[in-house]
């Protein structure tokens, strides 16, 4: 695969990812506006709210690591979920801008131990 057939994938990818990433906010506003005042402070409302959640820092997470494969990072297996949203954070000189603002980082890294705990 030459490289304008990589990069026209990875932008195919992440433009995926980003609707994905904006249905799963939407169905997030629809349970919190929707079903949560119908459902009240119960286990299923809990668990269709985590579950939006984690679906959408997966998806996130996803992307991510195929920006990562694409430049070809190398994460250390032990920890390799928190060195790429730290790697995110990075921009590459010459190589790639940085994907995430540090506020964004900030919210991605609550919702991974989020996703950590809830698993």
């Amino acid at each position: 695969m030459s490289e304008d057939d990589r990069t026209a994938v990875l932008v195919s990818d992440i433009d995926k990812a980003r609707r994905t990433l904006g249905e799963l906010r939407e169905s997030l506003r629809g349970a919190i506006d929707e079903d949560l005042p119908k459902l009240g402070r119960t286990q299923r409302a809990a668990i269709l709210v985590a579950g939006i959640l984690e679906s959408y820092y997966t998806c996130a997470e996803t992307a991510f690591l195929r920006i990562s494969q694409f430049f070809e990072n190398h994460l250390r297996p032990d920890r390799w979920h928190r060195e790429l949203l730290e790697r995110m954070t990075l921009e590459v000189e010459g190589v790639r801008p940085r994907v995430l603002s540090d506020i964004t980082y900030s919210d991605l890294s609550d919702l991974m131990q989020f996703r950590h705990f809830k698993r």
